[in-house]
Order: structure tokens, then C-alpha cells, then sequence
């Protein structure tokens, strides 16, 4: 292991697809060179001769956001996107002590007991996405069926998901906090489509949710960046469930009644990233949504690496900000 004086030196090597660099990993790679940190890029092939050169002798974080396929060194530590379905997604926030709604996972030939749900519940794909085969069911109407959905390439899910229903308004609302490592860097409200047919009283019995989609993110819907702090401050805590993934979509709802909050999925695969360039100027031009003016965009990515480098096995970073003509850092961590 390498040290300069009593300063252990780490590299950061940011990987990411070989034709496009959707994560924009090219600036976050100098924004960390500017905090002191020797980082730069690879590219999700088997690992060369040129990377296990250049981190030679020095601990290596191996970075991506995106499950990885080929780029697999040992030796460096990995910090990727995992493919969890929602029931070991739950399973891990639970542990963590994050709210999520009451919940019972439905397997193939098995009866699930359902007593300690609602009369009506909200049964989904564990193994899913996008808000695909979302629907409202009586309890004791619920029972396995294999369902396959485009988001997750056409596999079949091995297990269904019943949950209490969470009543967020006449309207359907979800909030979205992006997070890497836990640092928020973009943020918003989506609001079902105001031509739908509302959801009124507090009856949840087959008359309430009748001809009515409780998914919020659905076609026609709108969008803003009205984010209460405690949502933000929440999100922040369920990313310490999945410490080493690198990228959260964490969705949260209120109970419009109770006010409590419930995360109900935080998107571990990835392909949450809303700060490339193709979606953020998508949520620019068709909501007016600024997501890089919101956390400061490419910085704040720089920022949870960083931070996540602070904190892992009590590694002190030491700031040192090289001028544009000579970054080369030769250190990047202290014990």
C-alpha cells in the first residue's frame, strides 16, 4: 500500500458504457480531481492490463451506475447498481428502519395471509416497473399470476406484492429524490392527470377506486419541483439501506390523511439518472423543470462520491484543489 507522509493514497475509477457516456462521467471525474481525488473512467469491458497499472499498489473504488457485466476487477472494491426486486428492496429498508407501507409478498401455489392489510390493496410485480400491472384488488380476491412487463425485458415475476393502499389526495401525487449516496442531486412531484377521475371520501371500498388508477406517474401527468424537506431528509435516510449502490430513485408518498411518509420503492438497478443531458432537457422543455438548478447538477454527484470516500472505513479525504494547468494529484486520502 502506497502513502505520501502519513496520507494513504485511494483511486476512484469511474465506469460507464463504452459508446456514451450518459452519466457525464468525464466532469464528474474532474470534479473530483479538483477535491484531490485521483479518479478517471473505464468502460464496462473485461479489465485491461492499463487499469491494473495505473492502480497498482494504491486502493482502488471501482464506481458505476449501471449493474456491471464485464468490468469486474478483483482488485478493486465495486460500488454498483444491484438488481433487487421490491420484497429485498422492502426487506432492507424495514431493516434499516425506513417506513414503508404494510406489505405481504404472494408466491406461486402459496395462500398468503393478507389479515393484516386493508380490505383493498395495491398489488404489483415484485419484479417490475414503470407503475406496469399496478392495480387495486379486494384481499381475498388476491392470488399469484405470472406477470412479465417490458421494463424488466419480459421476465416473469416470481412473486406479487400486496400492500396497503396509501391515499395521497383526489389526485394521485409521488415525490422522486435522486440520490447518490445519499446526496440528493435532483428532485420532483409528479401529479396524476387533472381530466381523471378523482378519488374522493375515505370509504377505499370497490366504489372509490372504480374506473381509477392510483399510479401517479402516469401518461398525461405533471410534474414540479415542490419537494417538502422532510421527503428530501428521508430519502437521504433510505439510501443508507443500499450503502455501497451508488444510485437511488427513491419514490416517497404521504398518507394525505395521517401525513406520514412511506417510501414505496427505490429503483436500485438504476436508469434513474434524470441528470443526462436527453432527459434533463426533457424535463426542462415539457415541465419547466430545472433539475441542474436545483443541487447544482454534476456537483452534487461530485459531492456524494466525495462524501461516500469521507465516511467509508473512516477514510478522511484532504481537500487540496489543484489549478487547471497541473492536475495531477498524487494523494487523495488520509487515514
Amino acid at each position: 500500500m502506497y502513502y505520501e507522509g502519513d496520507r494513504k493514497l485511494i483511486n476512484v475509477l469511474l465506469v460507464t458504457d463504452w459508446d456514451k457516456d450518459v452519466f457525464r462521467f468525464s466532469e464528474v471525474a474532474r470534479g473530483l480531481r479538483n477535491l484531490g481525488v485521483r479518479a478517471r473512467i473505464g468502460h464496462d469491458v473485461d479489465p485491461g492490463p492499463k487499469h491494473w497499472l495505473w492502480s497498482l499498489g494504491i486502493e482502488t473504488k471501482v464506481i458505476s451506475m449501471l449493474p456491471l457485466k464485464k468490468f469486474l476487477p478483483k482488485w478493486a472494491e465495486i460500488w454498483q447498481q444491484k438488481h433487487y426486486d421490491k420484497i429485498q428492496e422492502y426487506e432492507l429498508l424495514e431493516r434499516a428502519g425506513i417506513p414503508v407501507p404494510k406489505w405481504v409478498p404472494v408466491y406461486k401455489g402459496q395462500n398468503p395471509n393478507l389479515s393484516k392489510l386493508g380490505e383493498y390493496v395495491v398489488v404489483k410485480p415484485s419484479l417490475g416497473g414503470r407503475g406496469a400491472f399496478v392495480r387495486v384488488m379486494r384481499r381475498d380476491r388476491v392470488s399469484y399470476r405470472p406477470i412479465a412487463t417490458d421494463a424488466m425485458a419480459g421476465k416473469v415475476s416470481p412473486a406479487l406484492i400486496a400492500q396497503d393502499y396509501i391515499h395521497t389526495g383526489a389526485w394521485p401525487i409521488n415525490y422522486r429524490v435522486g440520490t447518490v449516496f445519499g446526496e440528493p442531486i435532483y428532485m420532483f412531484r409528479s401529479m396524476a392527470e387533472a381530466n381523471r377521475l378523482p378519488f374522493f371520501g375515505s370509504s377505499f371500498d370497490a366504489n372509490f377506486f372504480a374506473g381509477r388508477s392510483i399510479v401517479a406517474t402516469a401518461q398525461g401527468c405533471s410534474r414540479d419541483g415542490e419537494i417538502p424537506e422532510d421527503v428530501i431528509d428521508l430519502a437521504k435516510q433510505a439510501h443508507q439501506a443500499f450503502p455501497d449502490v451508488p444510485l437511488l430513485g427513491v419514490d416517497i408518498v404521504r398518507d394525505i390523511m395521517t401525513k406520514q411518509l412511506f417510501v414505496l420503492e427505490v429503483n436500485a438497478c438504476g436508469r434513474t439518472y434524470q441528470l443526462a443531458r436527453e432527459e434533463s432537457e426533457r424535463n426542462l422543455n415539457h415541465f419547466g423543470l430545472d433539475l441542474y438548478g436545483q443541487f447544482g447538477g454534476i456537483q452534487a454527484v461530485v459531492r456524494g462520491i466525495y462524501r461516500k470516500l469521507l465516511t467509508h472505513e473512516n477514510v478522511k479525504i484532504q481537500k487540496k484543489i489543484y489549478p487547471a494547468e497541473e492536475r495531477k494529484p498524487k494523494i487523495c486520502a488520509e487515514l
